[in-house]
């Protein structure tokens, strides 16, 4: 299916790494505004704005202009695999979220190389907090496989949904098999975060907990690069080097 010029250049920014377009206008030194325009299609990208985000993306300014070429010499882009995957909500402990049954519309979009799982139902989710920090600091996304379609092994990171009467809170754990039973993990540099839920006690409850989807793989982002050019040979460097 032939893509727009705006379509191109958002594929690009996420797969660059840029989850928003205020992200990629910082590096730019351009408005946010302007980058959602021409993400949108509602003004033309013209060959000098296209030679400015395609150096930017590490993309071709021609695919960008017209879809010609490969998306990108690095192969980020040009891959049959790549799929771009949406983030419906939020994952975090201690608060209370709701993960819907049925898809929303998603916020935003992730970039996945997962072809193992090409025809699975993904969704992503942001982390929030520091529950599971040792593996998804907070801010990262995670890509989730519903447990229907992927199945549980001991080990996996999933998505676990507790009701407390009318609040639904949804959090990550790593699924562990102990002497007791099934124990889900928090897997977390906070110390008020190392209290395991053991399913053999919650075996019947109302409250569950339900196992909703497994982690198959994650996503995070750096802030937009801000700092002045280096000259690496100037004095100063080789300066700062030294000390």
């Amino acid at each position: 299916m032939k893509t727009t010029a705006g379509e191109r250049l958002k594929e690009a920014r996420l797969a660059a790494g840029y989850r928003s377009a205020a992200a990629a206008a910082r590096s730019l030194k351009d408005h946010p505004q302007n980058v959602v325009d021409h993400e949108a299609d509602r003004r033309g990208l013209t060959p000098e704005k296209a030679a400015n985000y395609a150096r930017l993306y590490r993309v071709e300014a021609a695919w960008l202009l017209y879809g010609e070429g490969n998306a990108t010499a690095s192969g980020v882009i040009g891959n049959d695999n790549f799929r771009m995957v949406g983030v419906i909500g939020e994952v975090r402990a201690g608060a209370f979220a709701e993960i819907p049954d049925e898809q929303p519309t998603p916020w935003e979009f992730v970039p996945v190389n997962l072809p193992e799982y090409a025809r699975a139902s993904l969704y992503a989710l942001y982390v929030v907090g520091r529950s599971m920090d040792r593996f998804y600091p907070d801010g990262s996304a995670v890509v989730v496989c519903p447990t229907a379609e992927a199945g549980i092994r001991e080990g996996d990171h999933v998505v676990v949904r507790v009701r407390k009467g009318s609040m639904v809170e949804t959090t990550l754990k790593e699924v562990v098999v102990a002497n007791q039973g099934v124990e889900l993990w928090p897997r977390s540099t906070d110390p008020a975060y190392q209290t395991p839920i053991r399913l053999h006690t919650l075996r019947g409850s109302d409250e569950g907990p339900e196992i909703i989807g497994v982690v198959v793989g994650s996503f995070a982002s750096r802030a937009g690069r801000s700092g002045p050019l280096v000259d690496l040979y100037s004095r100063g460097a080789s300066g700062r080097a030294k000390r």
